[in-house]
């Protein structure tokens, strides 16, 4: 009994990899730009930001429109457009530790 209110339970905290976004850089005219724009605190005033996809949908290529996607990052993990964890489930940090 107790295995299964455990599995019960972890299966409410396991983010669903349809929760999952993709983070892209973006243009202030919405279009996709290198991930290099974003980085530092300079990639906002000079009009770049993040952009938040669903992992269903298509990514563009840089220069072509984001087309529909969020501002903020959903309750799932967040990868880059190459599939690097950027951002784990629940908004948890990627990293982690073994041992102690």
């Amino acid at each position: 009994m107790v295995g299964l209110v455990s599995a019960a339970m972890l299966g409410g905290c396991t983010p669903d990899a349809d929760d999952a976004s993709i983070r892209l850089c973006k243009d202030a005219m919405g279009r996709r730009v290198a991930e290099a724009n974003c980085q530092g605190s300079g990639g906002t005033a000079r009009g770049f930001s993040h952009a938040y996809i669903s992992n269903r949908q298509a990514v563009p290529a840089e220069g072509q429109a984001i087309g529909e996607h969020r501002s903020s990052p959903g309750n799932g993990e967040v990868r880059s457009p190459e599939g690097r964890v950027v951002r784990g489930g629940l908004g948890g940090s990627a990293r982690g530790s073994v041992g102690s």
